[in-house]
């Protein structure tokens, strides 16, 4: 029966979850306030300093100008609003968001009005126009023409319209993305079926108000003009969507011209008052804008040759100009690749990102995910694919027909340090039975460093190097031509990065792609204490790495030659820009600390023990309440929640009872305080002692990762638990 006594313990209940609730948005918001305290002490910005909002009016070169920008600041700092004209809502609220969070610059298809009413009112704001006909013609081409196989077939309701012809888009369906769209962003009616001409004066007084206005038709000078307004040094650029299969202005029909010319006469007087508002900005330039194309132009001189690695391209993008080459990093197992990783997906979004999978643990299914990508490598590029990472040899990726301009990467590491790293962390099992050895799986293990390279002779610890960057892969014996093929290929990588140099290397690759200073997090980095150092292994066993490795020696020191070429040819800011990386990966790693802490207070309270949650929910609300998606993937971890497919083959996120905070917390305590740093204790003796103090098996055994404890197996086979004498 519920009773009153019942509703009053109801009642206490909704009263604790609100206040917990009021702590973790106000944990969430001073969260949010020190990222843009880390922003501006990182940037040199003062509190006063103002927002950029990018009014990116369709087919106006905005793709172009955004990666110039997003090689201008770092990621965090960017904002990608979305698309007005598809999701007017959505939209809004992204813009509205973003602005709470903190950034410095917003890009969208996002009409002025919008940025107006919802950011700051220093907020400065740019745009570019472009002549009025030349615009239609691109946007109809690229977007809204019908192929013409699928002819008189209706367009899917929310989706993209379609038309059959100019004419209908135009007249028949009056489409706004063709009838005056500039003047509809930059006025303060962007959803009017017909606009007036008091929407034109009204576009006119806003674009008075801009800080910088600039003209297609003279891009070379805008881009110069926009970076000396902003601020900025001169900033390589990438042309992109730039369209090759359309008819130019002059190849159309008169009848046409005049008919998009009709439809567009607002946005021909806003071009001609825009181009006036350039010209007044360019004559104050004087002879410093003339300088500072002379600048620019060397500079994107230095991006297309590949002279900052000190090497050439490898090949040539003539035939492809719309689309911005492919980057692939050959990512050889510890060499560093995860923290670099982190940083690819820092100047990039995640969709933009593919992992091509591990050749040293699956060859046959590397092979087959790389070479039959469905629709191609170029069908993936063109919905926004810009970085192929993988475990996944040069070769590999010769045979996947990647496009011919790709632009190869990798990072090299001393191969005793590479091959110790590799054992202890994925090989080494002491205590194996001879059961056990003679059962090994798919993972080969070894019970020392002796039997990995002398019996076993595994792939992965022998010349790993050479064989991920000659032209014929193999875990089996190399060809007398490896050493030679990896040398040569090598010559033509865009970069080639050092683990012992690892800062100085990643400034470089970020300089030499073109990116702007982009923050990165240390990852899959050994616990210390975990394995021993090149100094404290025998002689015997340095020497039996080294004869096992003779031609990843050589390659070693041929890849630190090409490293060190590259490295003299930087310029007087390189050190001042180490420091400055530096800054940001502490900045970033303590935000990213920051936001799991929140992110798992709000797991605690959103996905109670015991409780399942379909994923793709779970992770939307997160989203709406501000947490990044890399917190929340480590919050979950340490919440031992879980992902499982459901009956329709969704994914729910599972959480055990023994998973909440306090109990994986009181476990952790209770473990430090039992097995101390350097002890090693029998597993069965921890646990049961554990057990009885109330701890559960699923949070001891979090506890035990949590501690960097290893498991091992004592000299008469059964397993136990070891401590490194070191912390993390």
């Amino acid at each position: 029966m519920f009773t009153r006594r019942h509703e009053q313990d109801l009642a206490e209940i909704r009263a604790l979850a609100q206040e917990l609730e009021k702590h973790v948005e106000t944990g969430l918001e001073r969260m949010r306030r020190i990222r843009q305290a880390q922003d501006r002490l990182l940037l040199g910005a003062s509190d006063s300093e103002p927002l950029l909002a990018f009014v990116h009016i369709p087919k106006t070169a905005g793709a172009t100008v955004t990666s110039m920008l997003a090689a201008a600041y770092s990621k965090p700092e960017v904002h990608k609003a979305g698309n007005y004209m598809r999701g007017p809502d959505k939209t809004t609220r992204k813009v509205a968001n973003w602005h709470r969070k903190g950034g410095r610059v917003s890009i969208g298809h996002v009409p002025y009005v919008v940025f107006r009413e919802q950011l700051p009112p220093d907020t400065r704001y740019m745009t570019f126009l472009r002549e009025p006909v030349d615009r239609v013609l691109s946007h109809y081409h690229r977007h809204i023409r019908r192929d013409p196989s699928r002819a008189g077939r209706v367009s899917k309701p929310g989706g993209r319209p379609k038309a059959d012809s100019l004419e209908q888009a135009l007249v028949e369906m009056r489409l706004p993305q063709l009838n005056n769209l500039a003047t509809r962003f930059l006025s303060g009616v962007p959803e009017a079926a017909r606009l007036s001409d008091g929407a034109l004066e009204e576009a006119k007084a806003n674009l008075r108000g801009f800080a910088f206005v600039g003209i297609q038709e003279r891009f070379e000078e805008s881009i110069v003009l926009l970076q000396r307004i902003l601020g900025l040094g001169p900033i390589p650029y990438v042309d992109r969507h730039v369209s090759s299969d359309r008819p130019a202005v002059e190849e159309i029909p008169d009848e046409q011209r005049a008919l998009i010319a009709e439809c567009n006469r607002l946005d021909a007087e806003l071009y001609r008052f825009g181009l006036r508002l350039f010209e007044e900005a360019v004559a104050a330039a004087g002879d410093e804008l003339a300088a500072g194309a002379e600048r620019l132009e060397q500079v994107r001189a230095v991006q297309a040759d590949g002279v900052a690695t000190g090497r050439p391209r490898a090949s040539s993008a003539a035939d492809r100009s719309d689309l911005e080459p492919l980057v692939a990093f050959v990512h050889i197992p510890k060499t560093a690749g995860g923290a670099v990783s982190t940083m690819f997906q820092e100047a990039y979004s995640k969709a933009a990102i593919t992992n091509t999978g591990n050749y040293v643990s699956g060859s046959q299914r590397t092979v087959a995910k790389v070479t039959r990508r469905p629709g191609g490598w170029e069908s993936w590029q063109r919905r926004g694919g810009r970085v192929a990472i993988g475990h996944t040899p040069y070769g590999v990726f010769l045979k996947g027909n990647l496009p011919a301009d790709t632009r190869y990467v990798t990072f090299l590491r001393e191969p005793v340090d590479r091959v110790l790293s590799h054992y202890y962390r994925h090989v080494h099992l002491p205590g194996m039975s001879e059961s056990e050895v003679a059962t090994r799986g798919r993972r080969k293990r070894a019970r020392s460093l002796e039997e990995a390279l002398g019996e076993l002779r595994l792939p992965q610890l022998r010349n790993l190097c050479t064989r991920f960057l000659c032209s014929h892969p193999t875990l089996g014996e190399l060809p007398p031509s490896a050493l030679d093929e990896a040398r040569e290929n090598l010559r033509t990588f865009y970069f080639v990065g050092i683990r012992e140099h690892f800062e100085e290397s990643l400034l470089l690759l970020q300089r030499t792609l073109g990116l702007g200073l982009v923050p990165y997090r240390d990852r899959h980095v050994s616990a210390a204490g975990s394995r021993p150092s090149v100094d404290e292994i025998t002689d015997q066993q340095r020497t039996l790495i080294l004869e096992s490795n003779q031609l990843d020696t050589e390659l070693y020191a041929f890849g630190l030659e090409l490293f060190e070429q590259a490295l003299a040819a930087t310029d007087a800011d390189f050190a001042a820009d180490i420091e400055r990386l530096r800054d940001a990966a502490e900045a970033a790693a303590s935000e990213h600390s920051a936001a799991v802490r929140a992110a798992r207070a709000w797991l605690d309270r959103e996905l109670p023990a015991g409780s399942t949650e379909p994923m793709r929910s779970l992770i939307a609300r997160a989203e709406a309440a501000g947490l990044p998606r890399a917190a929340l993937t480590e919050a979950r971890k340490d919440l031992l929640i879980t992902t499982e497919k459901s009956g329709d083959g969704s994914r729910n996120g599972r959480r055990p009872t023994g998973g909440s905070v306090t109990a994986v917390e009181a476990a952790t305590t209770w473990l430090d305080r039992e097995l101390v740093a350097g002890a090693t204790a029998l597993r069965a003796e921890l646990v049961e002692r554990g057990e009885a103090a109330g701890h559960t098996r699923a949070a001891l055994n979090h506890a035990r990762k949590r501690l960097s404890v290893t498991k091992v197996r004592d000299a008469g086979g059964r397993w136990a638990w070891s401590r490194p004498v070191r912390s993390y």
